[in-house]
């Protein structure tokens, strides 16, 4: 019986470690309407960092949100959602996936309900394509399941020359 409460506890204590870190998610404002969130990891996905080892930021315009960088899961993408409702009820309208790395743009699908527009460039559409069930294998291996199942949500606007939004 002492055994089983021992391993509930362990197991609890070390999922609400887990929460603690997306928890800690915050907003930082750098310039009026412009916001960075800054991952505390500095090292590869693991379980403690439930994968959440690079940087997003957002800005807040009068009609919505743009997001750039989602996250290498649905989680921290739901995470991210969270961090951008503590500053504005506008909907997330655009996401800009910088690069192709799996930790920037896994977290597109945590913001499917909005319908957003994810711009890319060409290469990073083709990429994001062809690799990201391998993304996902990589950083549910690499954080021993902590990341999940992500489903992959696309760039659906490719831009390959300098635009004005």
């Amino acid at each position: 019986m002492n055994r089983l409460l021992v391993s509930w506890l362990l197991i609890f204590s070390s999922f609400n470690c887990h929460a603690d870190y997306l928890s800690s998610m915050k907003a930082t404002a750098v310039a009026d309407g412009v916001y960075a969130i800054l991952t505390p990891a500095r090292d590869i996905p693991n379980p403690e960092n439930r994968g959440w080892n690079s940087n997003s930021g957002f800005v807040v315009t009068k009609t919505g949100v743009l997001v750039v960088d989602t996250g290498s899961s649905e989680e921290i993408g739901n995470a991210l959602k969270q961090t951008i409702r503590q500053v504005t009820d506008k909907p997330v309208k655009w996401i800009v996936n910088s690069h192709a790395h799996g930790d920037h743009w896994l977290g597109n699908i945590a913001f499917k309900d909005s319908n957003p527009v994810i711009y890319a460039t060409s290469t990073v559409n083709d990429l994001t394509k062809s690799e990201g069930a391998t993304w996902v294998d990589n950083f549910k291996r690499l954080s021993e399941g902590a990341t999940g199942d992500t489903a992959l949500l696309l760039p659906n606007k490719i831009i390959d020359e300098r635009a004005e939004l």
